[in-house]
C-alpha cells in the first residue's frame, strides 16, 4: 500500500482551524484554487470538484473532536483503495500543525494522487498563512 504524509504549520488558532476542517461540507473553502465545489449528499458523503474538472465522491468515516481529526475515503477509477485523515494539532500561540495522511492501492496511483495532495497542502497554507 502506498502512503503520502504531508504536514505544515499555519498561523491560526487551532480551534479556528479545527472548526473549519470539521465542517466537511465546506472543504472547498479550505483548499481555494484546488477545490471549486463541495456538496454534502448525506451526513457521511460529499462530492468534491477539483479545479482540473475531476469530481470525486468521498465518504466521511469520522469527525473526531477529541483528536481534531477528520477521516475519509474516496472512490475513483484512478485507484482501488483510498483512505485519508487530516488532523490539526496546537503548535504554539496561534500556530497550528496540519497533518494529512493518505493511504492507497495500487502503489502506482502515487503519480496521480501526489500532485493533488501537494497542491492541496499549498492551498491550505495560503488559506491559513503557512509558516512551515
Amino acid at each position: 500500500m502506498g502512503s503520502i504524509y504531508r504536514e505544515s504549520v499555519v498561523e491560526a488558532a487551532t480551534d479556528e482551524v479545527w472548526g473549519a476542517l470539521r465542517d466537511v461540507a465546506n472543504a472547498a473553502d479550505l483548499f481555494p484554487g484546488i477545490l471549486t465545489a463541495c456538496q454534502l449528499n448525506s451526513p457521511d458523503e460529499r462530492v468534491v470538484t477539483f479545479a482540473n474538472g475531476l469530481v470525486v465522491t468521498e465518504r466521511i468515516l469520522a469527525i473526531d473532536d477529541e483528536h481534531r481529526r477528520v477521516a475519509y475515503s474516496a472512490r475513483s477509477d484512478n485507484f482501488d483503495h483510498h483512505s485519508a485523515s487530516m488532523s490539526v494539532i496546537e503548535a504554539g500561540d496561534d500556530l497550528t500543525r496540519f497533518v494529512w495522511i493518505t493511504d492507497f492501492l495500487p502503489d502506482q496511483a502515487a503519480p496521480f494522487l501526489e500532485p493533488l495532495i501537494n497542491e492541496g497542502l499549498r492551498a491550505f497554507g495560503r488559506r491559513w498563512h503557512a509558516v512551515a
